[in-house]
């Protein structure tokens, strides 16, 4: 018990500094500004490409509010009378609403941003977390159209290689390249599926259950259909 107080108590202190990856967006807990930098060194000391983006805490979050946005070459932390603030060099700074004309920007040599402590929430493109992670939370949509993604891709290997075999085979009197344009045409469709099928998923047009599952069984479909017209043919 005595450790679990003391890892809570570590997040809390800490920093979004301290949770910071290089080429992933971090967030404040408010959600009220975002981070990211493009690498950083092994001791967390100096980071490049640095990006910081806040919507300021007396505005509220409302689309019609002014963001302040930082983009420098670089930056690093700096502790001063225990509190945190990240220093960033090099930069420029846009102050504005976002699809309006009347921004600000102010070029630095310099400029401290303080820190806000507490947790970070660290988003991650769902084609970063491992399948065990998917299969666990298979019932968001975000990732469950990542998980049946990569059972699709599996599942196209051995139904496009069983596909393969009748769509190859051609009769005497064709030539040898008769059947190669309705296999492209077979492919570029049943591709396409997929990524509208994906798509759907992602934003909850279609069930997580329905999901991609629809298009792999058309494509099972189209092969049982392909052998049995090859072996009519053939037998």
């Amino acid at each position: 018990q005595s450790l679990q107080n003391e890892l809570l108590d570590k997040a809390a202190s800490s920093s979004v500094a301290d949770t910071i990856s290089p080429g992933r967006f971090v967030s404040s807990r408010d959600g009220s500004r975002i981070y990211y930098v493009g690498d950083m060194s092994l001791d967390r000391g100096q980071m490049n490409h640095v990006f910081i983006a806040e919507q300021p805490d007396e505005f509220g979050p409302n689309h019609d509010n002014p963001w302040d946005v930082l983009m420098a070459d670089s930056g690093h932390q700096e502790i001063d009378a225990g509190e945190k603030s990240l220093v960033t060099i090099n930069g420029y700074r846009y102050v504005g609403v976002p699809g309006q004309n009347n921004y600000s920007i102010l070029q630095y040599g310099k400029y401290k941003v303080r820190l806000k402590d507490g947790a970070a929430t660290v988003h991650q493109d769902s084609d970063a977390v491992p399948t065990l992670a998917l299969i666990t939370n298979a019932f968001k949509p975000e990732f469950a159209a990542e998980l049946q993604w990569r059972i699709s891709i599996v599942l196209s290997v051995i139904l496009l290689a069983v596909l393969a075999i009748p769509m190859s085979r051609v009769p005497p009197r064709q030539g040898r390249y008769a059947r190669f344009l309705p296999s492209i045409l077979v492919y570029i469709i049943y591709a396409n599926l997929l990524f509208v099928a994906r798509a759907w998923v992602e934003k909850g047009t279609v069930s997580p259950y329905f999901g991609m599952w629809w298009v792999n069984i058309l494509l099972l479909i189209f092969v049982f259909s392909a052998w049995w017209r090859s072996n009519r043919a053939f037998g």
